[in-house]
């Protein structure tokens, strides 16, 4: 697999890299494709035909409008993904896309159950 793609831009081929892409966002009938260092380009292009050209195990679809690059991501919650401290909507519908994506480190210690006391002042078990 080549590590880019070229997209038509005015009149001529731009060569889109990989690494260097940002992220993605839908734009009406255009894609604009966010890269390093602030630039951009729009392309006549859908977000599937974007998403079926960018390799999986570096992109991950987070909502009906972006694709983001994981190499950049720099953090997340439930509803929302960080690239460089800008706020990206994670939907419903993408987020378990996203954290089978990523590889989430947790405690291996187990959780102590919760002490339940009963009504009579006793611990139960």
């Amino acid at each position: 697999m080549q590590p880019s793609f070229f997209i038509r831009t005015d009149s001529r081929y731009t060569k889109i890299i990989f690494k260097d892409i940002l992220y993605a966002e839908c734009r009406q009938n255009y894609v604009q494709i966010v890269m390093e260092g602030s630039k951009s380009y729009m392309a006549l292009i859908s977000m599937s035909q974007l998403e079926r050209t960018l390799p999986s195990q570096f992109f991950c679809r987070v909502h009906r409008s972006y694709i983001v690059s994981l190499n950049h991501v720099t953090s997340f919650n439930n509803d929302t993904i960080y690239i460089k401290d800008l706020p990206i909507p994670i939907s419903g519908e993408y987020k378990e896309l996203l954290h089978r994506s990523v590889h989430i480190l947790v405690s291996e210690t187990r959780r102590k159950k919760p002490t339940v006391v009963n009504k009579n002042g006793e611990l139960e078990p």
